[in-house]
C-alpha cells in the first residue's frame, strides 16, 4: 500500500505504519531502511513504528501470554499507553540519549548518526523511529545526499538534559551508558572530573540538589552565540559505600 500510495495509484497517505514485533531479523530493518529512502521519503510519506514489546518474550512469559497474544489486543494495549510511558521507553537507551544530544543544535540524517555513533544504519534507524514516535525527534524537510538520493534529517525537539534520581531503572542505566560511551571517545585531558564525599542531613541534601537544579536552569537558558562551545555535563549523587 505504501508503494501504491507513493506512485499515485492510491490517495496520498500522510503516514505508513510498521508494526515492529521487537523480534524482527536484521534484514527486515535493512528492507525498511530502503523503503524509506527510495519510496517513502521521495513521496513525502513518513514511516512510523508501532511496538508494544517483544512478541517472542511476551509469548513465553506466563503473565503476558494470554492478554497480549492477539494483534488486536496488542494494538489496543498500545493505544492505552500513556505518552509518559512511551517517552520513558524511548529514553531507556544510551544510544537514543546520544541521538537526542547530537541533534539538539543541528539536524542529522540517519546515515550521519550511524557514522557518528559507529553503528549499523538499520539499527540506528530503529532508534530514530522510536524517538520520532515518542515525540522526542522531529523529521525535517528531505534533502539531497551525496549521491543525489533524498535523505531525511532529524532534529531533537528540545531535551538538553535528563535528570535523576527521579529517572529510575532503565533510564538511569541509559544515562550512565551514554556517559561512559561518550567519555570513552574522548581524550581524558579534555574531561574535568571532581570526586568527593559530603556529610549532609536530608534537608541539606535536598537544598544541595535544588541549587544544582537552579544552576542547570540558569545556564541552560543562555543564548547560543558564534563562540559557543558545546559542553557536556554528567553529575551523579549517590550513597557513599
Amino acid at each position: 500500500m505504501l508503494a501504491l500510495s507513493a506512485n499515485g495509484v492510491l490517495p496520498k497517505a500522510d503516514y505508513a505504519i510498521f508494526a515492529d514485533t521487537g523480534w524482527e531479523p536484521r534484514t527486515i530493518y535493512h528492507h525498511l531502511d530502503r523503503l524509506e529512502k527510495e519510496i517513502a521519503a521521495p513521496a513525502g510519506i513518513l514511516i512510523l513504528s508501532a511496538s508494544s514489546g517483544n512478541i517472542r518474550r511476551d509469548a513465553l512469559d506466563p503473565e503476558h501470554r494470554f492478554d497480549r497474544s492477539g494483534p488486536y489486543a496488542r494494538a489496543m494495549t498500545n493505544q492505552r499507553r500513556d505518552i509518559a510511558e512511551v517517552r520513558a521507553s524511548a529514553l531507556a537507551s544510551g544510544v537514543r540519549l546520544r541521538i537526542i544530544r547530537l541533534t539538539h543544535t543541528q539536524a542529522m540524517t540517519n546515515k550521519e548518526l550511524a557514522e557518528r555513533l559507529g553503528r549499523d544504519p538499520a539499527t540506528t534507524l530503529h532508534h530514530v523511529r522510536k524517538l520520532v514516535d515518542a515525540g522526542l525527534l522531529e523529521p525535517q524537510s528531505p534533502r539531497r545526499g551525496n549521491r543525489g538520493a533524498k535523505e531525511i534529517p532529524y532534529r531533537s525537539k528540545g531535551l538538553p538534559w535528563v535528570r535523576g534520581p527521579r529517572n529510575e531503572g532503565p533510564i538511569a542505566e541509559a544515562m550512565l551508558e551514554a556517559f561512559l560511551s561518550e567519555a570513552g571517545e574522548l581524550d581524558m585531558q579534555d574531561v574535568d572530573q571532581v570526586r568527593f564525599v559530603l556529610d549532609l542531613t536530608p534537608e541539606r541534601r535536598e537544598e544541595y540538589e535544588r541549587r544544582l537544579d537552579e544552576l542547570f536552569e540558569e545556564f541552560d537558558h543562555d543564548a547560543v552565540a558564534p563562540d559557543t562551545e558545546r559542553t557536556a555535563v554528567y553529575i551523579a549523587v549517590y550513597p557513599s559505600l
